[in-house]
């Protein structure tokens, strides 16, 4: 092969390596990107309501659509964003009140979110609470 032919190929090997990462945000797909799916509450009281915002972002090329946001406690109460722009954010926010029998003991509750990114269908939120003893 000529040296010609060598500096052609390198130079589209280059193209090639240097445009990947913004043909996968091309795609025409949205890409949920969390910045914590855990969030450990300080102590509350029996009675008291603990609030978490769990931000996320879409790093995608699509709407992002949060479809919905289950629960499974009568005690919790849920709230989100249901539509993000590429490069913009959004939020669930989680409210647990704080009841009498976990009073003494550490509970964990929990939401699964479901959008429409291919890789991030069901997301676990998980929002964890120390009770103190009355």
């Amino acid at each position: 092969m000529k040296s010609g032919n060598y500096y052609f190929l390198s130079l589209w090997v280059l193209i090639a390596v240097l445009m990947a990462p913004s043909l996968a945000l091309a795609d025409g797909k949205p890409y949920l990107k969390l910045e914590n799916k855990h969030f450990k509450a300080p102590m509350a009281r029996v009675g008291d309501y603990v609030k978490h915002d769990f931000v996320f972002y879409n790093t995608g090329s699509a709407v992002l659509k949060v479809n919905k946001v289950t629960h499974g406690c009568h005690c919790t109460v849920a709230s989100y964003e249901k539509e993000i722009q590429p490069g913009g954010s959004g939020k669930v926010t989680l409210v647990v009140q704080a009841d009498d029998r976990w009073a003494g003991r550490r509970v964990t509750q929990s939401a699964v979110m479901m959008t429409n990114d291919p890789q991030a269908r069901r997301t676990r939120l998980t929002l964890e609470i120390e009770v103190a003893q009355p």
